[in-house]
């Protein structure tokens, strides 16, 4: 079967290419799942504001606001760009966990990489639960 004349021509490019070394395409994998757990199609869509401001009842000032009230389904690029940092950070916990348990290193570093994941875990649970209740009252009282 002969090849199309396009395929000939990229055949060339692709073998100077090479084929990427594993990190490179964790460091892909890692900037899409920020990417995509923060929002970033939504905000091209959408495009929020940065931040929100609300008026202060007592003084009639304006003061700034990092999380849209009251609905999930809408937010500030602050607030998804945190919100991703933050599952990465989990992600990346899970990933010392994996290695801890997996690798045959020295107990004393498989306790410390241990250690390290599951307190980014623990860490990005925590606030991203709070990023939650900040914007849906009473969430899981």
């Amino acid at each position: 079967m002969a090849r199309r004349g396009l395929s000939r021509a990229l055949d060339g490019v692709w073998n100077s290419i090479g084929r990427p070394s594993p990190f490179i395409c964790f460091i892909f994998a890692v900037v899409l799942f920020f990417l995509v757990t923060s929002g970033v199609v939504y905000d091209m869509v959408v495009e929020p504001p940065y931040i929100g401001t609300i008026r202060d009842p007592n003084s009639g000032r304006k003061m700034p606001v990092t999380f849209v009230p009251g609905r999930v389904n809408a937010q500030y690029i602050i607030e998804g760009l945190t919100s991703g940092v933050f599952f990465c950070l989990g992600g990346l916990g899970l990933i010392f966990v994996d290695r801890a348990l997996s690798s045959p290193i020295l107990s004393k570093d498989k306790l410390l990489v241990g250690g390290i994941g599951v307190g980014l875990v623990s860490i990005s649970y925590v606030i991203l639960t709070y990023f939650l209740r900040t914007k849906v009252r009473r969430y899981m009282i």
